[in-house]
């Protein structure tokens, strides 16, 4: 493991996300160094993992889920995706801004950018992604970023859709919109 998460950090992490959040979606236990905290993180990830299952398996079904749900202009404010390697739609992208992250522009005027030092995390790179967008078009690149997001860290971007409704893209090795993978 490259670096641990101390028992403060933990804390601190759980003050700003929610313990719930941090549980199931922040940080796994395998990045946790105390080991007491570790195993109780574990358990109660499988605790809460399981409620979510059981409540899944009653809720209603919908005849159309988010991702064809959402459509049209769509703009998103900011966001950094931590992702363990570079993702697909970057690979041969050869334009770079001014900073030197490469970039990719969209149709509506928005732009994913990729940040190969990393930032917050050390040098895992980071997917910006920022301005408005065609739904179809985001949600395929957010479908290719997926699998390169870091797995050990739950993470999630804000779509605004053209009536002012919030759609939600977590993150976790995968993408999922609302819930339902991308």
């Amino acid at each position: 493991m490259d670096s641990a998460y101390t028992v403060e950090q933990v804390a601190s992490y759980v003050d700003n996300e929610g313990l719930g959040y941090a549980i199931q979606h922040g940080l796994s236990a395998e990045r946790i160094a105390d080991p007491e905290l570790a195993r109780l993180w574990a358990e109660a990830k499988t605790a809460l993992d399981g409620v979510d299952s059981y409540l899944e398996a009653h809720r209603p079904v919908e005849e159309d889920g988010p991702v064809s749900a959402l459509s049209g202009p769509v703009s998103v404010s900011h966001t950094q995706i931590l992702c363990d390697r570079t993702p697909a739609p970057f690979k041969g992208v050869r334009k770079k801004d001014a900073y030197g992250y490469r970039q990719i522009d969209c149709t509506q005027g928005g732009s994913l950018r990729l940040n190969m030092q990393g930032g917050r995390f050390g040098n895992d790179p980071e997917v910006y992604v920022k301005g408005d967008f065609d739904a179809a078009e985001l949600l395929g690149y957010l479908r290719e970023i997926g699998p390169a997001s870091a797995a050990h860290i739950g993470q999630s971007l804000r779509i605004t859709d053209a009536k002012g409704t919030d759609w939600y893209v977590s993150f976790r090795g995968e993408a999922r919109l609302n819930g339902e993978l991308l």
